[in-house]
């Protein structure tokens, strides 16, 4: 029991990281290519809810009401973020996976899974502040009443997913 305590502590200490990372599940990251592959992660998508980034953009104009230029910046904005991160959630899921297979080696050792989980780290938080440079950039093009509109979508999105709707797109996703 008591090596797997620090593996309990991680995981307790990442949750907030983790949902900083999910902060704008649209927003930096584009659907896997092969979302079979996510070990069946897309089943509980809404069969209405936008599933692209650009059903998502468009989404987004209409709920939030944004005029064709502000749609542009935030769109300009949206793509920049998902570019910067794309390579790094490929080296988070292959480092998330070569710990995996770690952690399942007889001849892990505490070091060597602190030295991946760091790495993994690293890459998270890379991850996260791109999202948050994202965010307030693309806030910066939204005036008070959209801005208002966003935080009540959002705060609707995040009450939906802490009472069991796990992680699916839904038309609250930008």
């Amino acid at each position: 029991m008591c090596n797997r305590m620090p593996l309990q502590k991680l995981a307790i200490l990442s949750l907030p990281l983790a949902l900083l990372l999910n902060l704008l599940p649209g927003l930096a990251s584009a659907d896997p290519p092969n979302q079979a592959s996510q070990g069946g992660r897309m089943q509980g998508r809404a069969a209405h809810a936008p599933s692209s980034f650009d059903e998502r953009h468009q989404q987004m104009i209409k709920d939030l009401g944004l005029s064709p230029e502000q749609g542009q910046k935030v769109k300009s904005t949206m793509e920049q973020g998902r570019a910067q991160s794309q390579s790094l959630r490929e080296q988070l899921r292959t480092k998330r996976k070569a710990m995996m297979q770690y952690l399942q080696s007889p001849n892990a050792t505490e070091a060597g899974a602190r030295n991946l989980n760091n790495e993994i780290n690293d890459l998270q938080r890379r991850l996260s502040e791109i999202r948050l440079k994202t965010w307030f950039s693309m806030r910066s093009q939204l005036n008070p009443e959209q801005l208002q509109k966003l935080q009540a979508i959002k705060a609707k999105h995040w009450a939906q997913r802490s009472n069991g709707g796990g992680h699916h797109h839904s038309s609250d996703d930008y």
